[in-house]
């Protein structure tokens, strides 16, 4: 049997969608009202953008910006418009932002820095105002392979937390200890 690239890639596609959908429901999102995961070339891959696109806002605090929106005149963060692609979304999730303000940025910014797409044409920055800055583009992508690491890092941001809840615990304790003894 046969099959052209066309179909490859659509069933390829097709195949990440599904995926996308399983990483959202295993992260607690309701995936019933997302469009059918099935997608072909031929029809522009709108499930892709819809899928992606409904499921990271259900599952992060966060604003998504398409090109339009990019370059609008009211676009809040103007020096990104000359150095953004297509499509990007801000993360204004709070773990994110705990720990920008603590003494756990450094390991914070490194794992930002450590994120790393092989099937996707994405970056993770770190803004000023300790927001994440995810830029991307959609032609060709593997979009999963994005929502698995946004995913993961907000995991090692939220354990980075309780690392550095129990350590302002024991200091507390030490503290309370010494000064009564």
């Amino acid at each position: 049997m046969e099959m052209d690239c066309y179909d490859f890639d659509s069933y390829r596609i097709s195949l990440d969608n599904l995926r996308m959908l399983k990483l959202f429901h295993d992260e607690g999102v309701d995936v019933s009202s997302f469009r059918s995961f099935m997608s072909h070339v031929h029809h522009g891959c709108t499930e892709t953008y819809d899928i992606f696109s409904k499921g990271i806002q259900m599952l992060f605090d966060c604003i998504f910006y398409d090109y339009d929106d990019i370059h609008r005149d009211d676009f809040p963060y103007p020096e990104l418009k000359d150095k953004c692609s297509e499509n990007i979304v801000i993360i204004k999730e709070q773990c994110f932002q705990i720990l920008m303000g603590s003494a756990l940025a450094k390991d914070l910014e490194e794992k930002i820095k450590n994120v790393e797409f092989i099937h996707s044409e994405a970056t993770l920055t770190l803004l000023d105002d300790h927001y994440l800055l995810l830029d991307m583009t959609f032609m060709g992508m593997e979009l999963s392979e994005v929502i698995e690491a946004l995913v993961k890092l907000k995991e090692e941001s939220e354990d980075l937390i309780n690392k550095l809840k129990e350590y302002e615990n024991d200091t507390k304790c030490e503290a309370g200890y010494s000064k009564s003894a």
